[in-house]
């Protein structure tokens, strides 16, 4: 597979170990309109696509970014959280979770847990808030390949950015460290066999000819099955 892009991935460099030149993927990032319907009061319960931010005090204070990567056929969602350097102002560490990788108490770890109960309630809940967005079932989402005959798509990244809530097409994996869920060998093989064999992206297209042209590209003429007339003497 030959990919086409004004972008770099984590997958690329395969590209290195011999391709298939009939096969063409020609990523160009496009962004369809993403309409997220937000329940602030049941939200612990079904976490809504979106980023939130939590300050537990001022010395503690992070956003949390929950969205979804649609690839190959299989939605993966994942939860990135940027936790920020109190000590450095803007400075900041990101992580990102997926549901393979994904240990309990991992959250609340990471949070720099506090003897403080009200701290501790607040991490408590981001850690469930987390746990029950990467267990969701997100099949309705997977009609998107198809519609748009595209084998990679990210939905929110850009939520609470500054840019318009978008489903961005192609999208770039590697900062969302996509890598801990598939090795770049294994992602660019996926890919690969998604377009040419479940949307059949590069398929050689096939032309319909008449009849006499196809007795005609075989050699035959129209004296071929016939018996000439004799000439009478």
């Amino acid at each position: 597979m030959r990919i086409i892009s004004n972008f770099s991935d984590y997958y690329d460099s395969i590209q290195g170990m011999g391709i298939d030149k009939e096969c063409v993927y020609v990523r160009k990032i496009q962004e369809i309109p993403l309409i997220v319907k937000r329940d602030y009061k049941s939200f612990t319960r079904e976490v809504p696509i979106g980023r939130y931010n939590t300050r537990c005090n001022y010395q503690t204070n992070h956003d949390s970014n929950y969205f979804i990567i649609g690839f190959c056929g299989e939605i993966y969602p994942i939860v990135q959280i940027d936790l920020y350097n109190k000590n450095e102002g803007l400075s900041y560490t990101r992580y990102s979770f997926f549901k393979k990788t994904w240990k309990k108490g991992e959250i609340r770890k990471l949070l720099n847990e506090k003897e403080d109960p009200k701290e501790r309630r607040i991490f408590k809940t981001v850690e469930q808030e987390v746990s029950d967005f990467l267990h969701k079932q997100y099949k309705d989402w997977k009609e998107i390949f198809y519609t748009h005959k595209v084998p990679i798509f990210i939905a929110g990244r850009h939520m609470g950015c500054g840019k318009e809530n978008c489903i961005e097409l192609n999208g770039e994996l590697k900062s969302l460290q996509f890598y801990k869920v598939k090795d770049p060998y294994t992602t660019y093989q996926d890919i690969y066999q998604f377009i040419s064999g479940v949307l059949g992206l590069n398929a050689p297209k096939t032309v319909d000819i008449s009849d006499s042209s196809k007795i005609i590209k075989h050699g035959f003429d129209k004296w071929t099955f016939r018996k000439m007339p004799q000439i009478k003497k």
